[in-house]
């Protein structure tokens, strides 16, 4: 499908992105490899094994689509991290108020 618009302005690895309706199989390996990419970018950035290139802009360009989108998708659904985040929360804010290097013990 050709992007138009603001779209078509866009890097041609964001506009490759795919949809984020992963409802099926096709869509879901197509998200799940492109993670895998990213995340396999990640580690060779973190372990200073990479080379400027166009295909780290790609990466790049998809781990922030990627990082978009789920903080769209938290957005639109603020309860998802209601769950878990209240005693992250109160640890990581106890931590951080201590000023200490070592964290206290978890909840």
């Amino acid at each position: 499908m050709a992007r138009t618009g603001k779209l078509a302005e866009l890097p041609l690895a964001i506009q490759n992105v795919p949809p984020t309706d992963s409802s099926d199989e096709a869509t879901q390996q197509s998200l799940h490899d492109m993670v895998k990419r990213c995340y396999k970018t990640r580690s060779e950035i973190v372990h200073g094994r990479w080379e400027e290139g166009p295909e780290i802009d790609d990466r790049m360009g998809e781990t922030e689509a990627i990082v978009r989108t789920v903080v769209r998708n938290i957005a639109d659904k603020p309860g998802m991290l209601g769950g878990v985040s209240v005693p992250k929360d109160d640890w990581l804010e106890e931590w951080v108020q201590s000023k200490a290097f070592v964290p206290p013990p978890l909840p």
